[in-house]
């Protein structure tokens, strides 16, 4: 028998026989967990619209068929025990348990009440299961009499059994008869790897009473989109093509296909831990296997398409990546809303960017405007983004795998100020050294001022006061800008954080050398990052060894040329003017 799937209500486990082998341990809810499951159940008869069909799910029970017709229960074994125990506590009906190695088990649950209010009881201080089990009950005891008592709901015991077993419901998981049990235990609980949305509606998509064939049709058509089914997983294990659509690094999915299930769903943050796979489950009930999975497969159709076309792909991968607030799965319900032909939707994604672009001028931009730096940091990107689509670079394609799996900032292209540098004789010695080898090369004669200042230092008696004068005393020296205002985005480059951090605080040609380095042993550096300390934008070659006034001129000016679609440059130079 192949993998069986479906939302069972706890009603219909009543009839069942419950079998617990011996690799699982005892019975270990504690108060709070099994408080938890009270509270759970009761907010839900407070607000549930049962006309409407909504009803409270659990977590699901994973089991496999015995010969003798009791299920033995591979993952569920705490919560069908708390809710047997709620039974018992309510006076209804319940389903059976038995244990493998702990013989007595049955006994105590059935006659758990009993057990339970005599604490000198034999039985209760037995082993470490009764224990529990005895506690469990208490709670329940409590609970049930604390909120009579407090609310005078005495109606309440026989409302809540008739809410827990009629909508109350558990994803039932039979495995198929030669499933591994034990393999499968260790994975669910030793491994704490739980069973994912995907796993969930992968066994429902396989369910053989989907299918209006039979015998070797059945077979066939399930192996199709089985097939296809791991194709697609397949090709969103691509990081490029992940980090694309998914561009949040702090929030994997372990089967990726997953996405497109959570995006059919609707899923929000607030939504259940099983949401999707009820939300299809329940469709299941109501429409064909068949228009369900070609709807999941159009929608992997049109992000494949959209990572394949260049401009789509780096559009949408910008505003993705950015902080414009807009995320793919919000890009395809639109998409599929509206009935896009490409190129109203290329219009529709470039409005996007001029939108969220409205209204902003590059030149008053200012790093030291909290506001204005996630601005800066989007620009750059932006920038970037639109030179490697554009082809102006050695990267066929931005890489936004690389870049999603890191932490970004803005680096000053020319240093600021030594504040950053450290507080420490280890740090200033060595920055008098990287800047000693770096100008050392030179023979005009303002580096080799430069070097004598340098050389003359007193290492053994260097104070912080005396190293910050000594850092404006050079950058005065090598920067006819010294004392203006390098806050500005002609100033700023992308780089992340691990890599600022290091080359922060160096003046330009040292940075220069960094990044370079950095670049030869395969370090993620963004095009336009490397390009300007290359002085690609530059116009005036005369001078490489500092970021002038002619650089940041020339830098601002690509800036805008390559931005001219998405930002509103004129209105830019009417507020120069």
């Amino acid at each position: 028998m192949a993998n069986q799937i479906e939302l069972r209500e706890i009603n219909k486990l009543i009839k069942e026989k419950f079998f617990i082998p011996t690799y699982q341990r005892g019975y270990r809810w504690d108060d709070r967990q099994v408080t938890d499951l009270l509270n759970d159940v009761y907010e839900f008869m407070g607000k549930a619209n049962i006309q409407n069909g909504e009803f409270y799910c659990l977590q699901p029970i994973v089991v496999k068929k015995k010969d003798n017709g009791a299920f033995e229960v591979i993952d569920g074994q705490q919560r069908l025990t708390t809710i047997m125990i709620i039974q018992k506590y309510l006076e209804k009906r319940t389903y059976s348990i038995s244990y493998a190695s702990r013989e007595g088990s049955e006994e105590f649950l059935e006659n758990i009440a009993e057990h339970a209010e005599n604490e000198e009881s034999e039985m209760s201080n037995r082993n470490i299961d009764y224990f529990f089990m005895a506690k469990a009950f208490c709670t329940v005891k409590d609970w049930f009499e604390s909120l009579i008592e407090e609310k005078e709901e005495y109606s309440l015991p026989d409302e809540f059994s008739t809410y827990l077993l009629k909508y109350c419901k558990v994803i039932w998981y039979e495995v198929e008869d030669s499933a591994d049990s034990e393999s499968i235990f260790t994975r669910l609980n030793i491994g704490k790897i739980p069973l994912t949305n995907a796993e969930l509606i992968k066994a429902l998509f396989l369910r053989k009473s989907n299918f209006e064939t039979v015998g070797d049709k059945i077979y066939l058509r399930q192996l199709e989109i089985a097939n296809e089914w791991d194709s697609i997983e397949n090709k969103l294990q691509d990081d490029k093509v992940w980090y694309f659509i998914n561009p949040d690094y702090a929030n994997p999915l372990e089967t990726r296909i997953e996405y497109i299930f959570d995006v059919i769903a609707d899923k929000g943050s607030k939504d259940g831990e099983n949401y999707t796979f009820i939300s299809f489950s329940e469709r299941m009930e109501e429409e064909s296997i068949v228009e369900i999975w070609e709807q999941i497969k159009s929608y992997y159709r049109i992000i494949l398409e959209w990572y394949e076309d260049q401009e789509l792909f780096h559009l949408i991968g910008f505003l993705a990546s950015s902080r414009a607030n807009v995320t793919v799965r919000e890009l395809l319900d639109v998409y599929f809303e509206n009935e896009y032909k490409k190129s109203e939707f290329e219009d529709y994604i470039n409005e996007r960017i001029r939108e969220y672009f409205d209204g902003v001028v590059l030149e008053e931009l200012s790093y030291e405007d909290s506001w204005d730096q996630r601005y800066i940091r989007d620009v750059l990107l932006l920038f970037n983004v639109i030179t490697v689509m554009n082809k102006s670079s050695a990267y066929s394609r931005f890489p936004f795998d690389s870049y999603n799996k890191k932490q970004w900032s803005l680096e000053h292209i020319h240093a600021q100020s030594a504040e950053g540098i450290g507080n420490s004789r280890e740090l200033w010695i060595s920055w008098i050294d990287e800047h000693l080898a770096s100008f050392r090369q030179f023979t005009d004669s303002k580096y080799k001022k430069v070097v004598k200042t340098l050389e003359k230092v007193d290492r053994e008696n260097i104070t912080l006061s005396t190293f910050e004068n000594l850092f404006d005393e050079i950058s005065s020296m090598i920067s006819d800008d010294y004392g203006v205002d390098l806050h500005n985005i002609d100033n700023m480059a992308l780089l992340d954080c691990g890599s600022n951090s290091s080359i922060s605080n160096n003046f330009f040609d040292v940075k220069r050398a960094m990044i370079i380095e950095k670049d030869r042993i395969g370090e993620f550096i963004p095009v336009c990052t490397r390009n300007v300390f290359l002085k690609y934008y530059s116009t005036d070659p005369s001078q490489i060894h500092y970021w002038s006034e002619s650089d940041r001129i020339d830098y601002l000016s690509a800036i805008k040329t390559v931005l001219a679609d998405y930002i509103d440059v004129d209105s830019e130079e009417e507020t120069d003017e």
